[in-house]
């Protein structure tokens, strides 16, 4: 219908803009960082925040040189170290981006983002085990994460290993999770999946 498509115009038209608007920011932020590493070069967090803005840009083979930068003035940094081990993963580097993701948990336990991303990179090289307890250490600050509770339940329903499916936890997870998006596909898809790992197969299919 007409108006279907009027909807539809403005609603590309809002995305657009909001876009523009984001890249528009990180212009911004990368001006302002890049202004103070040049007048302030070894001040690790300009070098980290500049890194943190180029990896937001999609640019983590720019943003690599700012964060190793900054890690070499202070490796205990632990944002620095999340950063970089993003920027690493980001360009297909999984285990260097791994090692400086654990780096930056062991440096920071309650870092949410970092287990987040480590729980990613773990589960994109078939860790699963050390996968699912990342998603759990993120998951104690941000119980309601509807993301982090699909991934942890999505492990613990379908894991090929024994040792990892928990078909109790995966079924208290994805029904929150369902209850967290009001149902959107991917809840109920995972919540499938752990009713059938507890083999209510009819509840599953439903």
């Amino acid at each position: 219908s007409a108006a279907g498509i009027v909807a539809t115009a403005i609603a590309i038209a809002g995305c657009v803009h909001l876009t523009r608007e984001r890249n528009l920011d990180y212009q911004s932020n990368e001006r302002i960082w890049s202004a103070t590493v040049a007048a302030r070069p070894q001040n690790s967090r300009a070098l980290a925040n500049l890194g943190a803005t180029l990896v937001e840009a999609g640019r983590p083979a720019e943003a690599e040189p700012y964060l190793r930068r900054a890690l070499e003035i202070r490796a205990d940094y632990p944002e620095a170290q999340s950063g970089l081990g993003v920027a690493l993963c980001m360009q297909g580097r999984l285990e260097a981006g791994v090692s400086h993701l654990e780096r930056a948990v062991a440096l920071e336990p309650s870092y949410r983002d970092a287990w987040r991303n480590l729980g990613e990179a773990l589960g994109a090289l078939g860790r699963r085990g050390p996968a699912a307890r990342a998603f759990r250490e993120a998951l104690r600050s941000a119980p309601r994460d509807a993301m982090l509770l699909k991934r942890l339940a999505w492990i613990l329903a379908t894991a090929p290993e024994d040792d990892v499916r928990n078909g109790a936890e995966a079924l208290s997870a994805a029904r929150l999770a369902v209850e967290v998006t009001g149902g959107d596909a991917v809840a109920l898809d995972t919540l499938a999946a752990a009713l059938a790992e507890n083999g209510q197969f009819a509840e599953a299919i439903s």
